[in-house]
């Protein structure tokens, strides 16, 4: 219960830029603009770790766009959601 209410005053304090839902195992971008490539790629990445729900903010920093999970999404998965979007070179400024 505290990591959510964490999560909600940092999404408070960093808006995202972009956020993907995944909900049944599908990713949606549901805020912003994402391409929709990587939101399909997002969709494999959730099909290969078995995760059926959560969300994906995109927040921008000074070195770029990060990204910041919800705790639904299993640590063991971020790495490969982080490769995804730089393989889709998401514009870093």
């Amino acid at each position: 219960m505290l990591r959510r209410a964490f999560q909600c005053l940092t999404r408070l304090a960093n808006p995202p830029v972009f956020v993907i839902t995944i909900a049944d195992g599908v990713a949606r971008s549901t805020k912003g603009k994402a391409p929709a490539s990587w939101v399909h790629d997002c969709t494999s990445v959730a099909t290969d770790f078995g995760i059926s729900r959560g969300h994906i903010d995109g927040v921008r920093t000074l070195h770029g766009i990060a990204l910041r999970f919800s705790p639904d999404i299993c640590e063991a998965s971020h790495q490969r959601f982080r490769n995804v979007l730089a393989a889709h070179q998401i514009d870093r400024r």
